[in-house]
């Protein structure tokens, strides 16, 4: 009887060293896990900044466009002594191979990625 009572001494003493492990690598985990939680939260928020900014560049492009548009359209009218009335000119649209498209159109017309499905629209 005494060499069971040893024995269960002895696993009862192994047991509690392999719980104090887990524990300490429970502990640890969690301690990571709030470390990499935190990260991912401060990314999200700089993604956002860096989505709002982006969304504001592109909005000063487009309006530096306009302006450039509207800078030309005075410019021919001074050079040319008059230009088609202003109905014909379109904010909106840019020359591409003798034609007008739309901002939207020509950034894919100039994407060869994109091409195909822009094509594919206008037929």
């Amino acid at each position: 009887m005494a060499k069971v009572d040893a024995y269960l001494e002895l696993s009862n003493m192994r047991y509690a060293e392999l719980e104090e492990q887990e524990k300490k690598k429970v502990a640890d985990l969690e301690k990571a896990m709030e470390e990499l939680k935190a990260r991912c939260s401060t990314l999200g928020i700089e993604k956002v900044w860096v989505e709002i900014e982006l969304n504001q560049l592109q909005d000063n492009t487009l309006l530096m466009l306009g302006e450039g548009f509207n800078q030309v359209v005075g410019q021919a009218h001074v050079l040319y002594k008059g230009a088609p009335p202003e109905s014909a000119f379109d904010i909106n649209k840019d020359v591409f191979e003798a034609r007008l498209v739309f901002f939207h159109e020509l950034v894919a017309l100039r994407n060869p990625t994109l091409r195909t499905t822009v094509e594919d629209k206008d037929n």
